[in-house]
């Protein structure tokens, strides 16, 4: 008898406890779970839970809490990006490695399109984020989807939808110490 009245007094104090959880929620939360869209892995927006690989996504808020100007800056700190090596000042080499494997076992994509580097090219980890709407980070590997050497993984660059209206350019100029300057040229437009 005693062991039946410990057991009902026990699961009250569940269900108590359960329902002071669902009502710190909120209105409106309870049983909610709002997950990222990734595009990444599937080539097709499929939301994150939904995924067999594991996704990161860095959105443009998170960049902005960062203060990050580069990729290398806003994917520095992300879950699974093990290391940002920089080689020089601003603008120089710089390498991201994702999960340990060397930064030539990354794959780098701009809005799902392989980016080459090399031959005295532009190194993409130093593309401006002013155009940026989030960067995906798929943790492992990859290669079935996007070929040889994506062992540690694959981060891609999405950049945001052009506004409707007219074609748009933004000119920027940046100047700071030790002679330090930036120019950076924009242009869209959205075929109607």
């Amino acid at each position: 008898m005693k062991q039946y009245w410990y057991q009902k007094k026990s699961l009250k104090a569940l269900l108590g406890m359960l329902g002071i959880m669902l009502a710190a929620a909120g209105p409106g939360r309870s049983g909610e779970i709002y997950m990222e869209s990734v595009v990444t892995p599937a080539r097709r927006p499929v939301a994150q839970n939904k995924l067999p690989l594991n996704t990161s996504v860095v959105t443009s808020e998170q960049m902005k809490k960062k203060n990050a100007f580069t990729l290398d800056q806003a994917l520095e700190g992300t879950l699974g990006v093990t290391g940002v090596e920089r080689y020089g000042t601003e603008g120089a080499l710089a390498n991201v490695t994702i999960r340990g494997f060397r930064p030539e076992h990354t794959r780098r994509r701009g809005d799902g399109v392989r980016i080459v580097e090399g031959g005295g090219g532009a190194n993409p980890v130093n593309f401006p984020l002013d155009n940026g709407e989030r960067v995906e980070v798929l943790r492992g590997p990859g290669s079935a989807l996007y070929g040889a050497n994506a062992l540690g993984g694959a981060y891609n660059l999405i950049s945001k939808e052009p506004e409707e209206g007219p074609a748009r350019t933004d000119v920027t100029a940046s100047f700071g110490s030790f002679k330090t300057q930036k120019y950076l040229v924009e242009f869209g437009a959205k075929p109607g």
